[in-house]
C-alpha cells in the first residue's frame, strides 16, 4: 500500500509546477478504489502553501503522478478529482 509520496512523485511534482520545493510534507491522505488506486494527498510544500496531488497506483504497484492543484491552504478540504 502506498501512503506517502515518493522522491520520484516529488520530482515530478516539481517538474509539473515548474519551481522549486524544499518542504514536501503529506498532512492528509485519501483514497479511490478503481482497477487500482488513486492516491488523493494534501502536501505542505512550506507554510503557508499546499498543494493537493493524485498519485495512482496500478495493481502491480506502479505509482505515478496523475495531478497537481496549485493554490490550496491548510483549510482547504480534500476531495477527489
Amino acid at each position: 500500500m502506498y501512503l506517502c509520496p515518493t522522491p520520484q512523485v516529488k520530482e515530478d511534482v516539481k517538474a509539473k509546477i515548474e519551481q522549486n520545493i524544499d518542504t514536501f510534507e503529506a498532512v492528509l491522505v485519501a483514497t479511490q478504489l478503481v482497477s487500482g488506486t488513486n492516491y488523493f494527498m494534501k502536501i505542505n510544500v512550506g507554510s503557508p502553501d499546499y498543494i493537493h496531488i493524485r498519485v495512482y497506483q496500478d495493481p502491480k504497484g506502479n505509482v505515478s503522478l496523475s495531478y497537481v492543484k496549485q493554490c490550496e491552504t491548510k483549510d482547504s478540504p480534500l476531495v477527489c478529482f
